[in-house]
């Protein structure tokens, strides 16, 4: 087992779990990779090589994104270690992006003329386009300051959102993507004008838009910041985190569950799950399969009826050519108005 992690980074990539950042019983930050495999049950430590130049430096704070498709992690942002338990005590680190290749299991550093300040504590979003998109955090206190990186390029880029409604900028939230991949959801968390953010705000991503959303449903006992975000199908899970209990800011064990379909948003109590049934036949098919499968069978058709008449034209031919036959022969007479042989007997 690993030892203890704390304001460090998670990402999954098939059944391995990839950890990066700081050790909890060093009491500061470290660069330490370990990666735990869930099929084979074994932990892999990945400790930094001095020549390595590409290697991130000892963080904590920061995010980590995982392109799936490249087998990619992409780590940004933090502080350089913790003095008295807080990162905004802290230093920010660089600014540079840096990309571990979990096949070959080595880095790649890219820094540019366009990277923003560092930020901390704040989240990351991978978009399927290959983007990045940076929300929120310590030293960046205007949540409308969108921070882009290219992972095609490897540039970063601005954008300025507008604002509808009520939205802070904050820190220890926890950033969604939607399910149809237009939107980021944000929620909890602490900012300077209050000490916990109790709404949810949604940045559409075509429009660059933030609005202010009030969900329907009993809203949650405790608004917490340095949580988890988890989406399932429609439904978001809110786990554990900071918040206040009582008159004191302490750990929690609260679980909320956000329910995001059709744009409906509802604070909800449970949620059944899509559990398939194993005994039901298997109506999946890959895309164009049943279009495929359509002109397939119409070939086929059409080829078996082509045959079908070839093979009854014949007979009927070599009906009419035997009678016709016997009618010449003379052995038997023959009827001309039914066509039938005559038989005399």
């Amino acid at each position: 087992m690993l030892e203890h992690k704390i304001v460090s980074s998670a990402v999954t990539y098939k059944d391995e779990i990839i950890i990066f950042g700081r050790d909890e019983s060093q009491r500061g930050s470290s660069n330490d990779l370990n990666i735990i495999n869930e099929s084979s049950n074994y932990s892999l430590n990945i400790v930094e090589n001095t020549d390595n130049s590409t290697w991130p430096s000892p963080r904590d704070f920061h995010t980590a994104v995982i392109d799936t498709i490249k087998a990619k992690m992409y780590i940004w942002g933090g502080t350089k270690g913790i003095s008295d338990g807080t990162a905004s005590n802290s230093t920010p680190n660089d600014g540079a992006m840096y990309k571990f290749d979990i096949l070959s299991y080595s880095w790649e550093v890219y820094n540019a003329s366009t990277q923003p300040i560092c930020r901390v504590q704040h989240t990351a979003t991978m978009t399927p386009d290959g983007n990045i998109i940076m929300i929120g955090g310590l030293f960046n206190p205007d949540i409308a300051q969108i921070d882009i990186y290219d992972t095609k390029t490897n540039q970063w880029s601005q954008k300025k959102a507008n604002i509808i409604g009520r939205v802070y900028a904050r820190w220890g939230h926890t950033a969604t993507l939607t399910t149809n991949n237009q939107s980021i959801i944000i929620f909890g968390g602490s900012s300077n004008s209050t000490s916990l953010i109790t709404d949810i705000a949604v940045l559409n991503l075509s429009t660059y838009i933030w609005t202010s959303i009030t969900p329907f449903g009993e809203k949650p006992r405790i608004y917490p910041s340095h949580h988890t975000a988890t989406l399932y199908n429609d439904y978001i899970i809110f786990a554990f985190g900071s918040g206040i209990i009582g008159d004191k800011y302490n750990s929690t064990n609260i679980v909320s569950i956000l329910n995001i379909s059709n744009d409906h948003y509802e604070w909800v109590t449970s949620y059944y799950p899509r559990v398939p049934n194993s005994n039901a036949p298997n109506l999946f098919q890959p895309p164009n399969s049943i279009n495929i499968g359509i002109v397939v069978g119409s070939i086929v058709g059409s080829i078996i009826g082509v045959g079908l008449l070839i093979i009854i034209g014949y007979l009927i031919y070599s009906n009419n050519k035997l009678k016709k036959e016997i009618k010449y022969s003379g052995t038997q007479p023959y009827n001309d108005e039914t066509n039938e042989v005559v038989d005399n007997k």
